[in-house]
């Protein structure tokens, strides 16, 4: 449902578009196939469409699976600091044990705005925020059947080279109305002048889940192309580093810039 609409308000908003011409722009600067999201926004008046595709495999015999598609993010830069954000996915999960069917269907819709607070000064780096909701919106055995705030604080570092980095520190409302906090560092270097490669690790940590929530420890990494200053291409895997979490996963995806 809200796959169609993110589409329809790419289509409504493209003609309000700022003067610059997209690839007269920066390269195009994506919140994916990492988990941290950068600190820069989408320039003023411009929009910007992400999406991709995900395996998710879990650990031991029978595991869950999942397939995750298409990861709908559609980016609109309100100001030169501020962007609105509107987020859709479809997923398709094969719950643990033998036999078990699979269930699918559209997960809950994600709406959220990322502020650009500060730039990098030296070794101080570029700081944003990003506050986002998820609503009720989804299949019925898909959807969290309720509202889960959250936020986020990003922190970039640039350097004159070809290395950049950037950490994300995230916390949010789960379904069982528990809190569920987020850590990751994302390394990534400029390999050529259209190539990016990223190394990363992050751990999703239970707050307050009671004696059975196990925190979770993963690294990936993975490659960015630009086919155009405002289109990227994009591939990753990443593995679970400790039993609670999922074996690996692995996915692939674009974005373009309007």
């Amino acid at each position: 449902m809200m796959v169609p609409a993110a589409l329809g308000l790419l289509l409504l908003v493209a003609p309000a578009a700022g003067a610059q011409k997209p690839d007269s722009l920066p390269p195009i600067d994506t919140d994916r196939p990492d988990f941290t999201d950068g600190v820069h926004t989408v320039p003023h008046g411009h929009i910007q469409f992400e999406s991709g595709y995900t395996y998710q495999q879990g650990r031991g015999t029978d595991a869950a699976h999942s397939h995750s598609l298409p990861e709908a993010l559609v980016r609109f830069g309100v100001t030169p600091r501020v962007e609105v954000r509107l987020g859709e996915n479809f997923l398709v999960v094969r719950p643990d044990g033998p036999g078990v069917p699979s269930v699918h269907g559209f997960d809950d819709t994600y709406v959220a705005t990322k502020i650009s607070a500060t730039a990098q000064h030296g070794g101080i780096p570029a700081t944003s925020f990003e506050l986002k909701i998820n609503l009720p919106t989804g299949s019925d055995l898909i959807s969290a059947h309720r509202t889960l705030p959250g936020g986020a604080l990003l922190l970039g570092w640039e350097t004159g080279g070809p290395w950049s980095a950037g950490i994300e520190a995230f916390g949010t409302r789960t379904a069982d109305d528990h809190v569920q906090a987020i850590g990751s560092l994302s390394v990534q270097y400029q390999a050529a002048s259209r190539v990016q490669l990223y190394g990363e690790g992050f751990t999703v940590q239970p707050v307050n889940g009671g004696s059975g929530a196990r925190a979770e420890h993963y690294a990936n990494s993975g490659v960015l192309i630009l086919l155009s200053n405002s289109v990227q291409v994009d591939a990753r895997i990443g593995f679970g580093l400790n039993h609670a979490a999922d074996r690996y996963f692995a996915g692939f995806g674009f974005a373009v810039r309007h």
